[in-house]
């Protein structure tokens, strides 16, 4: 009944969440809006969550530590950002620039003072949840904050530097791939697979078009390259080019530890390794 409550309540509360999920520039009065229709929901929810016998304590678990703070994270960030309109002062850019690293400061003030919270909310962990999060636990909701605090991040980042993602990278420099299409294809697969890369999305499309965006370069039909790598008589051609060349590059800078001084003469030897192993 709780879980199917709180469903409801985020779907009803879908067309906001993706407006603010989306970076759209919202205005102070639209923030109260959205503020007083979170609040009504969430009114909704506790109605319910009071009177609300969990099954068993994994679904208690649940419950505080993952469904709720995912949907009460949008109220406490769309209050911070009104309070952030309400309160911002007049004045040229410089004004303005300070008063968000004022407000970046307080996000770091909140890290700082739940510092186990946070190493407990990025490592994932799980030892300590039948302490944390159950009914009238001081840190029961204390995940809504913590996530909402990234998407202030973020929000402070882009109000910091509001041109569009096109223009910002422009200020780092541009990389290159330096292999072929097959080559990076493998390593995006690769990297995939093996869990090292997290994304929003699951679909492989948008991981491959970071990659294209990021060397700006064309894949074309990744699936059918990959189709073609898992018909190899070896799929991790470069990988395994990779395993040996961190290791040659390992072995000769190990090698010379009483001789840093002279990091031109290990340079050249890894030049030298690095030359023979390519022709091998």
């Amino acid at each position: 009944m709780l879980r199917k409550r709180l469903l409801l309540v985020m779907s009803k509360f879908k067309k906001y969440k993706e407006e603010i999920d989306n970076g759209l520039n919202i205005k102070a009065l639209d923030l109260k809006s959205y503020l007083q229709y979170h609040i009504k929901l969430t009114e909704e929810l506790l109605e319910v969550e009071r009177t609300y016998t969990f099954k068993d304590q994994a679904e208690e678990i649940r419950y505080y530590k993952i469904e709720k703070p995912e949907f009460m994270k949008y109220g406490i960030f769309i209050h911070r950002v009104r309070e952030m309109h309400l309160e911002e002062p007049l004045g040229f850019s410089d004004t303005k620039i300070e008063f968000l690293q004022q407000e970046m400061n307080k996000l770091r003030k909140f890290q700082e003072e739940n510092k186990e919270m946070y190493r407990y909310f990025k490592a994932n962990e799980t030892d300590k949840d039948a302490e944390y999060f159950y009914r009238n636990s001081d840190k029961m909701d204390i995940f809504a904050p913590i996530s909402a605090s990234y998407m202030l991040e973020k929000y402070l980042y882009s109000e910091k530097d509001p041109r569009p993602l096109s223009e910002k990278l422009k200020d780092f420099p541009s990389l290159k791939w330096g292999g072929s299409n097959v080559e990076l294809i493998e390593l995006i697969y690769a990297l995939a697979y093996a869990g090292k890369i997290e994304h929003e999305s699951n679909e492989m499309d948008m991981l491959v078009k970071a990659f294209e965006g990021t060397f700006d370069i064309d894949l074309g039909n990744h699936y059918r390259t990959f189709l073609d790598i898992r018909n190899r008589q070896e799929p991790a051609k470069l990988l395994l080019v990779l395993v040996d060349t961190l290791r040659v590059v390992v072995d000769i800078l190990n090698e010379n530890l009483d001789n840093r001084k002279n990091k031109l003469q290990s340079l050249d030897k890894i030049k030298e390794a690095l030359a023979q192993l390519r022709l091998s």
